[in-house]
């Protein structure tokens, strides 16, 4: 069977959080010059540049969180991999299965059905099943088998951004064979890279 088996590193998110955060600093920063300089000549700081300077503020706060969540994970997990391989079609089906029934309830003698699909429970299973390995001391939970008891994932208990990161490497291993689509690019990236193929 040719099913992939690729390793993802938070390492690489701290990464690109990081370099996220000095765009957002120097957006802000310019922000805070046109004020200063608006200042200097006596001019008003108008509405339209305060609500500028909350948005990106707002957006830095939200990045430094994100970032601060890996590298608290990667310090206590002992680590920064994981392991994923891509799910059969029948484990994916099952999964899927699984869900329906988690999610419905059906009314035989009036057919009506009841519900909303449970993303969450899917997610959490798509990520159980596919992860091969963690880093040493991230969450896991025991669990019953028939040669005795078995530590699985618990992504359950992760942090939500790295439950959400993780899922999303899960989600394109299993779509498409690969845990990097290569179509993350901002476009300031997008951009820079014409730029070089154009010169």
């Amino acid at each position: 069977m040719v099913l992939n088996e690729v390793t993802v590193d938070m390492e690489g998110r701290v990464e690109e959080l990081e370099e996220r955060v000095e765009e957002i600093e120097s957006e802000r920063d310019e922000i805070i010059q046109i004020a200063n300089d608006r200042k200097a000549e006596g001019e008003e700081i108008d509405a339209g540049l305060e609500n500028d300077f909350e948005e990106v503020q707002a957006r830095l706060q939200s990045v430094q969180s994100e970032l601060k969540k890996f590298q608290e994970a990667i310090d206590r997990w002992d680590g920064s991999k994981f392991t994923l391989k891509e799910l059969a079609f029948g484990e994916v089906r099952r999964i899927n299965d699984d869900m329906v029934s988690e999610s419905f309830e059906v009314d035989v003698e009036t057919e009506e059905v009841e519900g909303v699909p449970a993303t969450g429970y899917y997610q959490m299973e798509m990520i159980r099943k596919s992860v091969k390995s963690t880093p040493p001391n991230a969450p896991t939970r025991s669990v019953q088998r028939t040669r005795g008891t078995m530590e699985v994932p618990a992504p359950g208990q992760y942090p939500n951004v790295i439950g959400e990161w993780l899922y999303n490497k899960v989600d394109n291993l299993n779509s498409t064979g690969e845990a990097e689509m290569g179509n993350s690019l901002s476009l300031q990236e997008a951009m820079n890279s014409a730029d070089s193929e154009q010169s």
